[in-house]
């Protein structure tokens, strides 16, 4: 299927309803699993058009390897650069779509930085929605329970499985804090720590087509079991919304500029 057989209108009025049909869940903290995410043949495409993995960065998170499709589509091959292209739309819809469902918990991300004058302190904020990653891991990995950057106001992953069956065991587990909240994710939590402040959950399982979206909070924490995946590659379509620099600087302190 080529690119022009896409109506990128259709597609998004898909996802878009897809995740409105989707019921938040709130335990251990605010989240969606959007099952078929995609329509089967947008899907498909996405599978077909994965890039080679020399074209893949290594990143340090847990030995992931990366593209930016952004930065990185010149290097990606035609037809590819024009369906990666087209796919930012999609992501970017799907983006939008997740900030308006968690935007009424914006106080569980708000409130244990800012106080309860967090609203009156946040002001008139635009958020980052553009952005789309492609990522994997193989081999052995392994990902500790984290929150992510307080820079990331919502974060999701669209499993991009080559099999049909559920697979729990390369999942995303999340965990409830036992009382317990970070703020940034530069705390690397040992295992003692880990037994005594977190409590597993869920597991959410490694299935085709399958979105875990999720509000990033001081008590977001979600990991990646302990494995090794041999040849075999974990597939991730990355996406999210985000502060910009200069509010993060603002709302979070100066630690938070970049370099």
């Amino acid at each position: 299927m080529i690119l022009a057989d896409f109506d990128t209108k259709q597609i998004t009025a898909h996802i878009e309803g897809r995740i409105a049909a989707t019921a938040i869940e709130e335990d251990p903290f605010p989240h969606l699993v959007i099952a078929d995410l995609l329509p089967p043949e947008a899907y498909e495409a996405v599978l077909r058009h994965w890039p080679p993995d020399e074209l893949f960065r290594i990143n340090r998170s847990m030995e992931r390897k990366d593209v930016n499709v952004r930065r990185d589509l010149a290097d990606l091959p035609e037809p590819a650069r024009s369906f990666w292209t087209e796919l930012r739309a999609w992501t970017t819809a799907a983006n939008r779509a997740i900030a308006l469902r968690f935007a009424p918990y914006a106080r569980l991300k708000y409130e244990l930085f800012l106080g309860p004058r967090w609203q009156e302190l946040i002001g008139e904020i635009a958020h980052i929605i553009g952005e789309a990653h492609l990522a994997y891991y193989s081999g052995k990995v392994g990902l500790a329970p984290h929150i992510d950057h307080p820079k990331l106001v919502t974060n999701a992953f669209l499993y991009c499985s080559e099999r049909h069956e559920e697979e729990p065991e390369l999942g995303t587990v999340l965990y409830a804090g036992r009382g317990f909240a970070m703020p940034d994710n530069k705390l690397a939590l040992t295992a003692p720590l880990i037994a005594r402040l977190l409590r597993r959950v869920k597991v959410v399982p490694y299935r085709a087509n399958l979105c875990l979206a999720y509000l990033n909070t001081p008590r977001s924490f979600h990991g990646v079991d302990a494995m090794d995946l041999g040849d075999r590659h974990r597939r991730l379509l990355m996406f999210g919304s985000m502060l910009r620099i200069k509010d993060a600087v603002r709302l979070f302190g100066p630690e938070y500029a970049p370099p």
